[in-house]
C-alpha cells in the first residue's frame, strides 16, 4: 500500500520545462549559481534532449570557473539542434573557452539604481570615481564583428573610473572655467544633468587634463561594463533587454536621458550606470581594426597610431542591432568629429 505522501507526489504536477528554465535564469541573475545549477540539473532530467537546460549548466559552470564541465555541457547543448539565436551564443562561450580563463571574482551585489545622487560638478563627479579592481578577463567577441577577435585574455591594474558619462553641467562649468565656447547644442538643446554630447574626443580630452583625470582605455571600459561577472554578453546579462537602456530598439527615442534616471538604466556591481545605452562614450585608444591579434595582455592601451579613436557603449538613437550594446561592442570616429549620441566618461 502507497504511503500518503506517495500518493501526494503521484498526484501532483511535475513543473514544467520552462518554469524549470525562468527559476535557473532568475538565480543566475542573482548570482545564486549553486541553486542554479540544481535547477539546470532537474531542467535537463526533464528534458534531456532540449538544449536550454544543457546551455544553463554550462553557462552557470562557465561562470564559477569550472571550465571542463562547462565545454561538456555548451557541447551537449551545441549538438541538440538548438534555435538559431541560441546557437550563437553557444558558438561564442565555446570560443572564450578555447582560451584560458582567469580565476572569477566575486561580485558584489547588483543593483538597479543610482545608490547617490548623480553628480553636476566635476568636483562631485572625482570625489564619486568608483574603484575598479585588479583583474584579469577576455575581451572580445569572436563572431560579431571582425575587429572583436580574436577573443584574448586581458589584466588590469586598478583604477578608477566615472559612475556617469560627464554631464553638460560640468562640460559648461569646464568651457566657464577656461573661457572655452560650448559647442552647438542637439536638437533639445542643453539640459544640465544629461549627458554632454556633440563633443569631440580632442574636447573630452581637453577637459580631462584640466580636471587632473585621463578618458579610459577601451580596455578598462569592457573590463568595467562586465561589472565583475565572467564574461557577460551584455552589461546585465547574456540576453538584450530594453528595459535596462536608453535605446531606440523598442520604442523610438529624441534625446538623451538623465543620468540620475531610475526606469530604462542598468547600475552594474561597481556602481556604474549607461555602460549600454544613452551615448557612445570616448576612451583613449586609436582604432586598429586588427589589433587584437597583437594586443599585449597586461593593460593595453590601443594601436599606436591611427585616424580614428574608440567609441563604447551605444546610444540612445542606437536601434539597428543590439550588438553596438555588448560589453565588447566597437565604434570609431575621427577625434575632431562630434554626434548628438556621442559623449563620455572619465577615469584614473
Amino acid at each position: 500500500m502507497l504511503s500518503l505522501l506517495a500518493l501526494v507526489a503521484l498526484v501532483q504536477p511535475t513543473e514544467s520545462f520552462p518554469a524549470l528554465l525562468k527559476r535557473v535564469e532568475q538565480l543566475a541573475v542573482a548570482g545564486k549559481l549553486d541553486a542554479a545549477a540544481v535547477e539546470a540539473r532537474k531542467a535537463i532530467a526533464l528534458q534531456p534532449s532540449a538544449p536550454e537546460g544543457h546551455y544553463w549548466l554550462g553557462r552557470i559552470a562557465f561562470r564559477q570557473g569550472k571550465v571542463s564541465e562547462a565545454r561538456a555541457s555548451l557541447t551537449r547543448a551545441s549538438t541538440l539542434k538548438p534555435a538559431p539565436a541560441l546557437a550563437k551564443t553557444l558558438q561564442e562561450l565555446l570560443a572564450k573557452l578555447a582560451v584560458e580563463l582567469p580565476a572569477p571574482q566575486p561580485a558584489p551585489l547588483q543593483v538597479k539604481a543610482p545608490l547617490l545622487p548623480a553628480p553636476l560638478t566635476l568636483t562631485d563627479y572625482k570625489a564619486q570615481l568608483v574603484s575598479v579592481p585588479v583583474g584579469s578577463f577576455m575581451m572580445g567577441s569572436p563572431d560579431t564583428a571582425p575587429d572583436r577577435a580574436p577573443v584574448h585574455k586581458v589584466t588590469l591594474s586598478v583604477f578608477k573610473l566615472g559612475r556617469t558619462p560627464v554631464t553638460v553641467a560640468m562640460f559648461q562649468e569646464f568651457c566657464k572655467a577656461t573661457s572655452r565656447k560650448m559647442p552647438d547644442p542637439p536638437a533639445w538643446g542643453w539640459i544640465p544633468d544629461h549627458p554632454m554630447v556633440n563633443v569631440s574626443w580632442e574636447e573630452a580630452k581637453a577637459l580631462a587634463d584640466w580636471a587632473k583625470l585621463r578618458l579610459p582605455t577601451e580596455a578598462e571600459w569592457e573590463y568595467a561594463a562586465q561589472g565583475g561577472e565572467a564574461a557577460p554578453i551584455f552589461p546585465w546579462g547574456d540576453t538584450y533587454k530594453d528595459e535596462l537602456s536608453w535605446s531606440s530598439v523598442s520604442q523610438q527615442r529624441d534625446k538623451t536621458a538623465p543620468v540620475s534616471r531610475t526606469e530604462h538604466v542598468f547600475v552594474n556591481a561597481y556602481g556604474l550606470s549607461d555602460m549600454a545605452g544613452n551615448v557612445f562614450q570616448w576612451c583613449a585608444d586609436w582604432y586598429g581594426a586588427k589589433y587584437y591579434a597583437s594586443s599585449p595582455e597586461d593593460n593595453p592601451t590601443g594601436a599606436a597610431t591611427g585616424t580614428d579613436k574608440i567609441l563604447r557603449g551605444a546610444s540612445w538613437y542606437s536601434y539597428t542591432t543590439v550588438t553596438s550594446f555588448r560589453c565588447a561592442g566597437r565604434a570609431w570616429s575621427h577625434p575632431a568629429g562630434r554626434g548628438d549620441s556621442d559623449g563620455f566618461r572619465l577615469a584614473q
